[in-house]
């Protein structure tokens, strides 16, 4: 009797999964756009940490990727945002943006 529930439970999922057509459509994210800067005077991974932390506080980033050997930081962000506050809050921290 056990197995036969079993049966008939995966045979359910089954037909429930296949049922429903095709999936519907994802919902629209608003497009990603990216920033990427140069930066000076990152020395090590509290320097990575900091400048993560700070550009992820502003309003509109998405993501935040710094490199530390190629002195780059690349900020994923919505559209419209101004890089001029993320190139703040960078040098506030006491960092360089040539």
């Amino acid at each position: 009797m056990k197995k036969l529930l079993s049966v008939l439970l995966a045979l359910a999922m089954i037909l429930t999964f296949t049922a429903c057509g095709e999936d519907p459509d994802p919902p629209e994210l608003p497009s990603d756009f990216s920033t990427v800067l140069t930066v000076w005077g990152m020395t090590c991974v509290k320097c990575v940490n900091k400048i993560t932390e700070v550009v992820s506080e502003i309003d509109g980033v998405i993501d935040v990727f710094v490199d530390l050997e190629a002195e780059k930081v690349t900020v994923l962000h919505e559209e419209g945002i101004n890089v001029a506050l993320i190139e703040d809050a960078i040098t506030r921290e006491g960092f360089n943006i040539p």
